[in-house]
């Protein structure tokens, strides 16, 4: 694959080779989920409202009969969605060698939470998962992006991609992740005006068409298709190892093109073997590169990724495989019958009512005499009162009962109601709707049987963020890479700023990324947020049950809450929970006297002296042994 990398710059039969490669892939990509992006696109269109057929709708329409609309697959999928929001998986860090320092560990961790915070990843996360639950594909991706506009160092950033169906994997790839992909295409089209705003540069001929069998896919509708084109191909690296049992790649001095002048790769200039290693090993690794293109020319690249992966993370739906041929679905694929059933007979009672011709007046000729235009008014305009001729032979004009919605018709609105529910696995208690348990546990536990059924969904969305994880621990080495102060983000969602990289006295570097090999755990429970309001509800019980416990745990309950001066109350209690403490358990005791009891002792043995040399003079002075009183002390008698 080497030999095939020009620039965007090439005008010779390599460029063409290049793009005839380029388009015979995407073909394949296309053609290999071509059944499965038609069905979710028809997924997407249900699931906004596009829920009737267009033949059977232009007829009724133009019979002046109802479509109606009443979607209840949206409840269906926003609570698949909000229960991933609620227990949003959280990406843990951890060493996976000897030499991983667990700070370092911790660094990272926070690197990647500050990441997510800067990106709106939430933002990102719900977009891709609620697509993958409609419809059964979405995918979001990763990019580097230089952190101000007068500086040099990079930073790392989670990236939407709107569009769901818009890439295109390479149809050898396995694994769910895609991180065998040997390429991958993400494409866009566009129109005239757009694409020659976008590339002013461009060749005419990438409006016009591909020269090749697959003109349609590049040229479709007076649009043109412009690609990322994302290539992985194997290349051999060496790696270093040192004598404090660090290891880590040797580094390229400079980033030469990718194209030398005899249409090969040159080779890079390798920094030299640096003192402190005692093994070296060549081994195999892989290198990343991007391309813009059209069907028939390079626009931009190559633009090499500082990254062994794609940096493209799918978000997938429930798949089969049936005869070798990969089947992917969403929520809404399997109740889109149950769906249609259900507008359709709704829109038959409401035209049964509606439509219905309006109920007759019982009367007679005479009561409507001189009357006849309004009385024949009345079913068309409201009018505040009628007038009529009483007669003595007939009873006042009576209207006839209005005619209620056949049983039929509501029976099966609620059967096909039911069919929704059990072919989405969401049934009333999963939403929230009263059933006849009684006690919490038997209502939590119904409510989540419909957490079990559409856990799959949530299951290949954390696999997608395992995914995500590798790709950000093997990137932020690479873009981090600098002495710089960053900022990470705690558990707490508390920030602070960190030195990485910063060279020491000694000549070793503090939190050196480098060092250790890292790796990613997914914990699915919930949020930091939601745990802390869990610890306070626990708490607020145990104290409720017993006052005397507050007297133990009440800074940790006030630094649960969230009103402004908690955390100042907190530190005011703090010292009171540890006193009471230290009091139930007897903690502080030694052998011996404590220091306050010591000096308590000193103190009363001190007075007790001084009471007995008041004593013992009082003794003397009332003897009248005035000399004797002056030889104790040392002194002479006075004379005269």
């Amino acid at each position: 694959m080497p030999e095939l990398l020009p620039t965007s710059k090439s005008k010779d039969g390599k460029t063409e080779a290049f793009l005839k490669l380029a388009r015979e892939r995407f073909r394949l990509a296309y053609e290999a989920d071509r059944k499965n992006r038609d069905h979710a696109i028809e997924d997407l269109e249900f699931f906004d409202g596009k829920q009737w057929p267009d033949t059977l709708k232009a007829v009724r329409e133009n019979d002046g009969r109802p479509c109606l609309v009443i979607n209840k697959l949206q409840e269906k999928v926003d609570q698949v969605v909000g229960d991933m929001l609620q227990n949003r998986p959280g990406m843990q860090v951890v060493g996976v060698d000897d030499v991983a320092d667990p700070k370092i560990a911790e660094t990272y961790e926070g690197i990647v939470r500050h990441i997510e915070s800067n990106s709106d990843a939430e933002e990102v996360y719900s977009h891709a998962f609620e697509h993958a639950t409609i419809c059964g594909m979405a995918n979001y991706r990763v990019l580097t992006q230089y952190v101000d506009d007068d500086i040099f160092e990079q930073e790392i950033v989670i990236g939407s991609i709107d569009n769901p169906l818009s890439v295109y994997w390479d149809p050898a790839a396995k694994k769910k992740s895609r991180r065998d992909a040997k390429h991958a295409f993400v494409s866009d089209m566009m129109t005239k005006e757009q694409f020659l705003a976008k590339y002013p540069d461009a060749e005419p001929s990438s409006f016009e068409g591909a020269a090749s069998a697959d003109e349609g896919l590049w040229n479709q509708d007076g649009r043109v298709r412009v690609c990322e084109y994302w290539i992985r191909y194997p290349v051999k690296k060496t790696i270093w190892l040192f004598e404090d049992g660090t290891v880590r790649d040797q580094r390229p001095l400079t980033t030469p093109p990718l194209e030398g002048p005899d249409g090969k790769p040159p080779e890079q200039q390798m920094e030299p073997k640096p003192p402190g290693v005692i093994r070296e090993r060549l081994v195999d690794s892989y290198r990343v590169v991007q391309y813009i293109i059209s069907g028939t020319e390079i626009l931009s690249g190559p633009n090499p990724w500082a990254g062994k992966w794609i940096p493209l993370i799918p978000v997938w739906g429930k798949e089969l495989n049936i005869k070798g041929e990969r089947r992917i679905r969403g929520l809404v694929r399997y109740a889109k019958d149950a769906q249609r059933m259900f507008n359709y007979w709704e829109s038959l009672a409401t035209e049964a009512v509606a439509l219905a011709p309006r109920t007759p007046w019982l009367l007679t000729g005479k009561q409507i005499d001189k009357h006849e235009r309004a009385w024949g008014q009345s079913h068309e305009r409201s009018m505040p009162y009628l007038l009529y001729n009483a007669d003595i032979n007939a009873p006042p004009p009576k209207r006839q009962s209005m005619p209620g919605i056949p049983t039929g018709l509501e029976q099966r609105a609620k059967i096909n109601s039911e069919h929704i529910k059990s072919t989405t696995g969401l049934y009333d208690p999963s939403l929230g709707a009263k059933s006849n348990e009684t006690s919490g546990r038997a209502i939590l536990l119904r409510q989540r049987e419909g957490d079990t059924a559409t856990y799959a969904y949530i299951n290949n969305f954390i696999r997608s963020l395992g995914y995500l994880g590798k790709i950000l621990i093997d990137l932020i080495p690479r873009i981090y890479d600098t002495s710089r102060v960053i900022r990470i983000t705690g558990k707490d969602g508390n920030q602070s700023l960190v030195p990485i990289n910063k060279k020491q006295e000694d000549g070793t570097l503090l939190n050196d990324l480098t060092i250790g090999r890292y790796d990613v755990v997914i914990d699915a429970g919930p949020s930091y947020t939601t745990q802390r309001q869990e610890a306070l509800e626990a708490m607020m019980k145990i104290a409720q049950s017993n006052p005397e416990i507050f007297l133990l745990i009440g800074h940790k309950l006030v630094q649960s809450m969230d009103w402004p001066g908690a955390q100042e109350i907190a530190e005011v209690l703090k010292p009171v929970s540890e006193f009471y403490l230290k009091q139930l358990t007897g903690g502080g005791q030694q052998e011996g006297p404590s220091p306050e009891e010591q000096a308590g002792a000193e103190l009363d043995a001190k007075l007790k002296k001084a009471q007995a040399d008041k004593a013992h003079f009082d003794a003397l002075t009332s003897q009248g042994n005035a000399a004797k009183i002056f030889s104790e002390a040392g002194v002479g008698l006075p004379t005269g």
